[in-house]
């Protein structure tokens, strides 16, 4: 296939968008000229970025009023029982659904992801609601949307003044398919909808509730509530929740109440080693990440720090990067070598730990 055009081969005729202005040679090297091209080579060009070839091919098919049905021919696969569009016009696909009216529901039904990329910016909130809708029938229908981790990050170009209201009745339903309410959640928290906390908390405690649902709405609601709805996390936190057999609602409990709902003699008592060493969910981004952070300079937050570096040293095979064993006090070398790194820090981490660590759980910290 053909990848490289000559000047001359795309010379000629007239382009009725900027006045009827003819294309010649002179033109069309000036264009080339432009921030919109870059060097490929000797004697060779390129677009700067693909996004600008997607943007104004769309453009071009808007302005040329280019008929519906010759739009489909464009972007569809021409084979096969169901229209799925052309993988490599995708993005090219999500440009035209919002500058071509009629297109855009073919689009979202085959691939709504296409309509969450670049293109996704410039949708209307008409355009916003309607995708959402068409995201949620079609997880209803049973595609597994909420299999497509990646698309968590993308929800957010569907905000819009009325989603709140839109996604609320999908996630208080307990006859829709718990797939599609996954979906709902994952919007809400995408899109940081903070009026649906409560929501995603009702769910989050309901014992009821399946835990596959229950995990991802326990996560939202402890970064989008409030004091009283993060609060009402608390059971999560302290093992009342019902089977939790991988930390994820502990995990998101913690994350609920950690700074200023729990103090530091509370947070000691409830810590514990993870169920699921293997895992990196909502438990182990607590005690890596949240547990160390804090109002710097706040007795909670530097609390917190030591036993966050007292936990690590009390790991059944803590190690540090040349063999030093801290299982048992304050490491020994293993092997030889330079141990002028980060090691005599770790030591002294240890011993500081060590002693914090023991006063805290005397309630003298």
């Amino acid at each position: 296939m053909k990848e490289d055009v000559t000047i001359s081969e795309i010379s000629g005729g007239t382009e009725i968008e900027v006045g009827n202005t003819e294309v010649s040679s002179a033109v069309v090297r000036k264009v080339l000229d432009t921030g919109l091209f870059t060097s490929r080579g000797p004697n060779r060009i390129g677009w700067a970025h693909q996004t600008y070839a997607e943007f104004l091919a769309a453009r071009y098919c808007k302005t040329h009023e280019m008929p519906q049905q010759q739009v489909r021919d464009l972007i569809f696969h021409p084979t096969g029982r169901t229209k799925r569009l052309i993988p490599q016009l995708r993005q090219l696909s999500g440009w035209i659904a919002v500058m071509v009216p009629g297109v855009l529901e073919l689009v979202a039904q085959s691939d709504p992801e296409s309509l969450l990329g670049t293109a996704g910016a410039n949708l209307s909130d008409e355009q916003r609601q309607s995708v959402t809708q068409i995201i949620l029938d079609l997880s209803d229908a049973g595609r597994m949307l909420n299999l497509r981790p990646e698309l968590y990050r993308q929800y957010v170009k569907l905000k819009y003044r009325g989603l709140a209201a839109q996604l609320k009745p999908y996630l208080g339903d307990k006859n829709r398919r718990i797939e599609t309410r996954e979906v709902a959640v994952d919007i809400a928290r995408s899109c940081e909808l903070d009026d649906l906390a409560p929501d995603l908390c009702d769910i989050a405690v309901d014992l009821s509730e399946p835990i596959h649902l229950r995990i991802p709405a326990a996560a939202a609601a402890a970064e989008l509530g409030n004091k009283e709805t993060r609060e009402r996390l608390r059971p999560l936190a302290i093992g009342q929740a019902g089977e939790d057999p991988d930390d994820e609602l502990k995990g998101s409990g913690l994350t609920a109440l950690w700074p200023d709902l729990i103090n530091s003699a509370q947070l000691f008592a409830l810590l514990s080693p993870p169920k699921n060493r293997h895992l990196s969910g909502t438990y182990s981004s607590f005690l890596y990440y949240k547990l160390r952070t804090g109002p710097p300079g706040s007795r909670s937050a530097c609390s917190a720090r030591v036993v966050f570096f007292a936990g690590s040293a009390n790991r059944r095979t803590h190690r540090c990067c040349h063999g030093r064993d801290y299982s048992a006090g304050v490491g020994q070398p293993r092997s030889a070598g330079n141990i002028g790194c980060a090691c005599k820090s770790a030591d002294i981490a240890y011993q500081a730990a060590r002693s914090h660590y023991e006063r805290a759980r005397q309630n003298r910290f």
